[in-house]
């Protein structure tokens, strides 16, 4: 797949306690990884909950559930997602990077069911070699106090090199904190195009169209992401959304008997638009402190907990290198 990055801007928070002299440690949870599948049914008695739905996951378990867990990461992979109605079936595949420990992934299936129509049985074709990916990169917002660190970081993002504000925790206490975001589901579709005269407008096809837009949209709902950060680090919650544009065809198959004629070529085409989400923290040693960093150690303060960060938001992005 093609990728695009648009990046937007971060960073900083701090806080301070008397220390306790006791060394700890956390793990890091392990990743997880959730499809939300949308099932479109051109059928005018469409009835949702006749709609059965299976997984089929090509990295972890490979087990038909919804979400999946790593060990600590789940390694770069595909779910299918098939859905059946009424001896109808059609299914999507999605394709997510790795996933690694810590981070959660919201991924988006849209699944059009077969249609009946003109003597035709009408299905979506998906063309996934030529879908292209446009992502944005958010993080936590910069603080207007002064606690962000003073120079950019290098990270690497999915293979990309990035230069990032960072926030720092230079103390010797772990400190605990909050990411709000935004998870992003649904789907839009664009650029229809009939392909074949013999399906003028106002047809069925277009009849499709109008149903496709009707059940689309890109919808979002307010999500926490809870994270630890060790002590003596920089850090920033890395959270890309990336909005995944597959071209699309439609078939026009003859039904048995219509004797309609066969045509060699898709007869419609389109573009979908669908939203994954991604969420996860990203630490390294503080330059100024480096000797003192260990990943997941720190101190808690003298009442046995974490520092608490004040970051009260969410919003801003990435820089890209040069």
């Amino acid at each position: 797949m093609k990728k695009f990055f648009s990046l937007i801007a971060l960073v900083g928070v701090f806080a301070a306690c008397e220390p306790e002299n006791l060394q700890t440690a956390f793990n890091v949870a392990d990743a997880t990884a959730t499809v939300n599948e949308k099932i479109v049914c051109f059928a005018p008695d469409f009835d949702e909950s006749e709609v059965t739905v299976t997984y089929g996951w090509s990295v972890g378990t490979g087990l038909s559930t919804k979400s999946i867990t790593g060990n600590p990461a789940i390694e770069a992979g595909t779910v299918t997602v098939k859905a059946e109605y009424r001896g109808a079936t059609a299914e999507t595949v999605v394709s997510f990077p790795k996933i690694y420990a810590g981070m959660h992934a919201d991924l988006n299936a849209t699944i059009f069911l077969p249609y009946n129509a003109g003597g035709y049985e009408l299905e979506v074709v998906y063309d996934y070699e030529n879908a292209e990916d446009d992502i944005e990169i958010y993080g936590l917002q910069a603080s207007e106090h002064g606690h962000g660190y003073a120079a950019t970081q290098k990270i690497s993002i999915w293979d990309e090199e990035y230069e990032v504000y960072m926030m720092q925790n230079a103390t010797e206490f772990l400190l605990e904190d909050s990411y709000t975001y935004d998870e992003y589901f649904g789907y839009d579709v664009d650029e229809f195009e009939v392909l074949n005269p013999d399906f003028a407008e106002g047809s069925f096809l277009q009849y499709m169209y109008e149903v496709m837009k009707g059940e689309g949209g890109i919808d979002w709902e307010e999500k926490s992401y809870e994270f630890t950060v060790s002590a003596w680090s920089l850090y920033n919650v890395i959270n890309p959304v990336d909005y995944c544009e597959i071209p699309c065809y439609v078939v026009a198959t003859p039904v048995e008997g219509s004797g309609n004629p066969e045509f060699d070529s898709p007869v419609a085409s389109f573009v979908i638009t669908v939203p994954y989400t991604y969420c996860e923290v990203f630490e390294m040693a503080h330059p100024d402190h480096a000797s003192h960093y260990h990943a997941g150690h720190g101190h808690y303060t003298h009442d046995g907990h974490a520092l608490h960060g004040d970051n009260n938001n969410a919003g801003g992005g990435i820089i890209e290198a040069e």
